[in-house]
Parts: C-alpha cells; sequence; structure tokens
C-alpha cells in the first residue's frame, strides 16, 4: 500500500475492510502511526440494511434473523467503543456525515493531516467506483448524491422494531459527542 501511494504522488492511504475494526492491534503493530476512522452508523439502521442485503443475496442471509444482525452490530460497536478517545482514532457518526458531508469530511481530512482538496466532490465519482468490490454490488447506487435512505421503520412492524431496538447496545451520543476525536453532532446542517 506504501508503495502505491508513492507511485501515485500520495502521502496517504486509505483502507476501508470494516472487518478490520477486530484487527486494529495488530494492524498497529505492523504499520506504525496508522489512523483509524470508525464510521458508526445508527444500529437499528444496520439491521435493516443487513436484513435487506439477506433477501437479495444469498451470501447475506445469516442477517435475515434480526437478533443475529443486531448482535453484529453489537459486536463492532463494542470494538469501535474501546478506542474512543485513543490517539489515532476518530469516531464519525454516519447520520453526521449524511447531514453535513462537507464540514465532516473537511474534519476528517485534518485528522488524517491532509489538504483540503478542491476537487475532491467532483472526482469522487470516479473514485469511488473503483472501490466497489465485484462481490457488493448493491454499493453502485453510491455514485449518486448523499440522500436520506433510512429503512428501518419502513422495513419492520412495530413488534419487530422493539425486539431490534431491545437487542442493540446503541451508544448514548451526547455521551461521546463531547470527547475529542468524535464527530457526532447531528443539530447544525451546513451543506
Amino acid at each position: 500500500m506504501d508503495a502505491a501511494c508513492q507511485r501515485a504522488g500520495k502521502s496517504v492511504w486509505v483502507e476501508k475492510t470494516p472487518e478490520h475494526l477486530f484487527y486494529i492491534g495488530l494492524i498497529k503493530r505492523h504499520v506504525p502511526g496508522a489512523r483509524f476512522i470508525h464510521i458508526v452508523r445508527d444500529g437499528r439502521e444496520v439491521v435493516a440494511s443487513l436484513n435487506r442485503l439477506a433477501k437479495l443475496y444469498p451470501q447475506w442471509q445469516p442477517f435475515t434473523d434480526v437478533t443475529f444482525a443486531a448482535e453484529r452490530w453489537n459486536r463492532a460497536w463494542r470494538a469501535t467503543r474501546r478506542w474512543i478517545g485513543h490517539p489515532g482514532h476518530l469516531v464519525v457518526r454516519y447520520e453526521t456525515l449524511m447531514l453535513a458531508p462537507r464540514r465532516t469530511l473537511a474534519s476528517v481530512l485534518r485528522f488524517l493531516g491532509c489538504d483540503p482538496e478542491q476537487d475532491l466532490w467532483k472526482a469522487y465519482p470516479q473514485v469511488a467506483c473503483q472501490l466497489i468490490r465485484a462481490d457488493e454490488p448493491w454499493k453502485a447506487s453510491n455514485m449518486q448524491s448523499v440522500r436520506d435512505c433510512r429503512k428501518f421503520a419502513k422495513s419492520f412492524d412495530v413488534a419487530a422494531q422493539a425486539r431490534i431496538v431491545d437487542a442493540l447496545d446503541g451508544p448514548d451520543w451526547n455521551t461521546f459527542s463531547w470527547l475529542p476525536r468524535v464527530i457526532a453532532d447531528c443539530d447544525t446542517l451546513d451543506d
């Protein structure tokens, strides 16, 4: 990754595999100075998305069980929570990114030590399409502008919603939003 970064004339490379959340200690040992951006989405919406994928793609079948999907989210949240406040870690609330993308990404670039790129928004579609793996066809719609695509309330009846909420160990963002290196403010829309 370092060599590819140098060949491209860049000083930072980004790797986006969500499963690597569970290998942060190992990554830190092998990539000195690595920085980590934890994007945390509302667990209810994650369960709804995983459940939708399970209905469309056979490899996602385990997520038809909403309790299983909720536990997957809980496990990821517990892994992220361990790193909140540690140097080299930035926690970004997904909903903040959706509501204020320019402001949030400016903060992410500062955290990474990158200069704000004026052409970032123009280059996004061609760069983003290179990040979509063959086994992730649902991400093709990511080339469109940012939009609200909440599915939880539309996907489950009231009883299922209650079961999912009870199964989630969701964060109280008021507890975390004041901490350094946490971007969780959804109150101010500036984009």
